[in-house]
């Protein structure tokens, strides 16, 4: 799976190393956020979490949705401050 075109990056994840971070992620008990293009693998294995979208301008002048996930505890925090306030 590429996250760009061309050389923009010195090392590019593959499928294996994508899986694997999201694995970890999974299994942090702190807060954590993650924000790529979107992609199905990203939506199957982050199903839990809240996903909030932007479409945007990538390379090339090509549009892309850009996707902000949120885990649980994160957005727990988030939820928290805003009836604080």
């Amino acid at each position: 799976m590429r996250t760009s075109s061309g050389d923009a990056y010195n090392y590019e994840m593959n499928d294996v190393d994508h899986e694997e971070l999201l694995r970890a992620l999974l299994e942090h008990k702190g807060m954590a956020l993650i924000s790529r293009y979107d992609h199905e693998m990203y939506n199957d294995m982050l199903r839990g979490w809240r996903k909030e979208t932007m479409r945007t301008i990538a390379e090339c002048a090509v549009q892309q949705v850009e996707c902000l996930w949120v885990n649980p505890a994160a957005e727990e925090l988030g939820q928290m401050k805003m009836k604080m306030e």
